[in-house]
């Protein structure tokens, strides 16, 4: 038997109501006549277990009615499982018929299961209930279709100046036009020669022309893009083919600049070629001419950076070294100095070269790109190393110092350390882009009181140009903690006490700060469920008058209060503001008053509160909402009250559950079947509807419990006694071996915790 072996089935100050039937919050209670219609979905296109699907596919989701926040946090693509990586698609579009339709941003793997997953975030315009879905596709086998050129044969020679030039592919293609199939001129990134329209025939075979004869003694390239996929969105690899036209002894023709006939020197090569991407920062760059030359020196040979992508737009001259002549009226030269990596150059040959019988060069201009070498780094990460007192909800931000790849749970490990060092591995649930490189790693259950975590990153991840990231600063550690914050009194001025919790449950290193504000009624303080803001609401005496403030403060990473917090007025007809707490999504601050509840609009952005209004027309002592936030119980001076909550946040409906006086704060248990009901007299109750329990009494003046992430730890502002009592919590939800923790506190009315 436990120690307090104070349960009853009845108290004499308590009566139930057992005649209140049908609870509040029941769909028949509810306003919204079609609140009690599931909102349901299903997979159009690809659908629902499809097998050999697309790696690139078009996916169309139905919903039976109009449907809201359908988006990137409510609708998401895993890999191998519904907690599987996720991959990135694009924007979410909406047509008739309540269907959305969306694609990976990348090409998916073969012979791989997806999942789509949509929470239950989801919900119907008109109130109807959405509880999520998940949908299975799989896609088919990667076998990458393959290209050859029919006519002219590769690398055939004495070519007609105008052929009819075919190709042929392995499979039945898409995407064949004039943009993936190109003829250039001297390189396959030499200069674009016009074709006509290209046509299909059978067997996979399409045929094209050049709009116009072909030069002469002139080699050309067909390439053939990626970007020609088969029927299961799988991609074509690269392909360029060769052939030369047929030979008149013509004059050679300038590769960059095509000018025909040619009656002076012309360019016949470049190195690196134009338009080359990936050039070293110590290019070795060499011209060959048609005919023997001069004046190649650096008057004539300029190299440049380009101000813009397209080098229309050029700086200064970067020195060269010296121009040395080789063989076959070829010149080499280099930069003096190193280049930048991942810039774009331009070269400049001027008609200051000529040959023997003075006819100059046409200017000629290329240009090139050059690599990009450096490795990438982390720029920045929330926790920061060796951060402390982290709340135990909280996510890892890491910011990449560019674009990189690999970056899953095979490359980011996070793990907890032990009192010797020794480490166990730490589930990722999911791990996310957002913007400017920048990566969300969320675990798949809530941190550890006091505990060190460690985020190791592996140098298989990579930047676009394969460069592995700069691993020389790891590991990156940090060490949680709950905070407890105590609302007060010290010489008739209100005090805001910030306690950590220590591994074994007790209140240590509490501070006090001074908010320079004489209460009228001791104020109440919550924090909101995203662990970041604190509302401390007020009611002030200032010069003979009364003013009721919430005092909205920012929740630093270490769990401190910032020193500016923002101080807001409530209504001047709002009287005598009591207890106050946030709505489950954050939307909204519910303040008690004596006779009205105020809701107050919370900016997301900076936490601060819009225009408050009458939630409900009569006023309370404690509120408490349930998880989905659908359902609120209230105290008032006699007894327990449940409201539903209807979709604009107002309290309606509401039913007397039960006849208990002087409750202060209400909270409920964890599987929420229960509520623990704080009295003003010391008493603690445990009640549900039609029973209760006995599961503590104190014997003092009891105004706030907080309870912590496990729920195993109760703490309760004891205002007679100035200290905060500690209570366990057993497996049926009771509390025992209750005592005071964490040294005292002057008249403590209020209890909130940033776990």
């Amino acid at each position: 038997m436990k120690k307090y072996l104070l349960k009853f089935m009845l108290f004499t100050f308590i009566v139930i109501l057992g005649a209140c039937g049908g609870g509040a919050g029941s769909p028949s209670d509810l306003n919204n006549s079609n609140s009690n219609i599931t909102l349901t979905a299903s997979l159009l296109d690809p659908v629902h277990e499809a097998q050999d699907t697309s790696t690139l596919p078009i996916i169309q989701i139905k919903f039976s009615a109009p449907a809201a926040s359908v988006n990137h946090q409510s609708v998401t693509l895993h890999k191998n499982n519904v907690n599987g990586a996720i991959v990135e698609i694009d924007s979410i579009t909406q047509s008739d018929n309540n269907i959305y339709t969306f694609a990976p941003k990348s090409l998916l793997d073969a012979n791989t299961a997806y999942y789509i997953v949509l929470s239950n975030a989801i919900a119907g315009v008109d109130g109807n209930v959405f509880g999520g879905s998940v949908f299975k596709f799989t896609t088919g086998k990667l076998s990458t279709p393959e290209v050859n050129l029919l006519s002219p044969a590769n690398g055939a020679t004495k070519v007609t100046t105008s052929p009819s030039i075919q190709v042929k592919f392995s499979t039945s293609v898409n995407n064949v036009n004039n943009t993936t199939i190109t003829l250039h001129q001297g390189s396959p990134d030499g200069n674009l020669v016009a074709i006509s329209s290209i046509i299909q025939g059978d067997n996979n075979i399409y045929t094209f022309s050049a709009v116009a004869n072909l030069r002469e003694a002139t080699k050309y390239y067909v390439v053939i893009s990626h970007d020609v996929v088969d029927n299961n969105g799988n991609h074509l690899t690269p392909e360029s083919f060769s052939f030369t036209t047929d030979s008149n002894n013509v004059e050679p023709v300038n590769p960059v600049n095509p000018v025909n006939p040619i009656s002076g020197p012309t360019v016949l090569m470049i190195s690196p070629s134009d338009n080359n991407d990936n050039v070293s920062l110590n290019p070795n760059i060499e011209l060959k001419f048609s005919k023997a030359v001069k004046n190649v020196n650096t008057e004539n040979i300029i190299l440049q950076k380009c101000i813009d992508t397209i080098c229309n737009n050029v700086s200064d001259k970067i020195e060269i070294g010296t121009i040395t002549a080789g063989d076959g009226n070829s010149y080499t030269f280099s930069p003096v100095t190193e280049l930048k990596e991942a810039t774009n150059y331009n070269v400049t040959v001027s008609n200051g070269v000529m040959d023997d019988s003075e006819n100059a060069l046409t200017t000629t201009k290329f240009h090139f790109t050059t690599g990009k070498y450096s490795a990438p780094t982390v720029t920045m990460i929330n926790p920061g190393n060796n951060a402390d007192r982290i709340s135990l909800k909280s996510s890892i931000e890491i910011k990449f110092s560019e674009a990189v790849n690999n970056v899953d749970s095979s490359t980011i490990k996070l793990s907890r350390l032990n009192k010797s060092g020794q480490e166990s591995d730490v589930v990722i649930k999911n791990i996310s882009l957002n913007t400017d490189n920048t990566y969300l790693i969320k675990p798949e259950s809530d941190f550890i009181n006091q505990a060190t975590y460690k985020l190791t990153l592996s140098n298989k991840i990579t930047d676009k140009s394969g460069n592995a990231l700069d691993v020389r600063e790891q590991p990156f550690t940090f060490t949680t903690a709950s905070i407890v914050y105590v609302i007060g009194e010290n010489s008739n001025t209100a005090i805001v006490s910030s306690c950590v919790v220590s591994a074994d449950n007790e209140l240590i290193n509490c501070t006090s700060r001074n908010l320079g504000k004489t209460p009228y009624q001791n104020g109440s303080i919550v924090i909101n469920n995203s662990q970041t803001a604190a509302y401390i609401t007020l009611h002030l005496t200032l010069r003979q008058k009364t003013a009721k403030i919430v005092s909205v403060c920012q929740v630093n990473s270490d769990g401190s209060l910032s020193s500016s917090c923002i101080d807001q007025s409530l209504p001047d007809t709002f009287q005598l503001p009591g207890n106050s707490t946030i709505s489950p999504s954050d939307s909204f601050l519910y303040i008690l008053g004596d006779s009205e509840i105020l809701k107050c609009s919370i900016n997301q952005s900076n936490y601060t509160i819009n225009t408050c209004t009458t939630a409900l027309n009569s006023g309370g002592i404690a509120i408490a909402f349930n998880k989905d936030g659908k359902s609120a119980y209230i105290s008032t001076n006699s007894n327990i009250n449940q409201c539903a909550v209807d979709t604009s946040g107002d309290l309606i409906n509401c039913v007397n559950k039960l006849i208990v006086d002087k409750v202060r704060a209400i909270n409920y248990t964890k599987d929420q079947s229960k509520v623990y009901l704080t009295k003003e007299n010391g008493q603690i109750l445990l009640a549900e509807v039609n029973n209760y329990i006995l599961p503590a009494d104190l014997s003092a003046s009891l105004s706030g419990m907080a309870i912590n992430n496990g729920y195993s730890i109760a703490y309760i502002t004891n205002t007679q006694a100035n200290n905060v009592q500690k209570c366990a919590i057993d497996p049926e939800t009771e509390l025992f071996s209750c005592k005071p923790s964490g040294g005292t506190f002057n008249l403590p009315t209020s209890i909130a915790m940033r776990i």
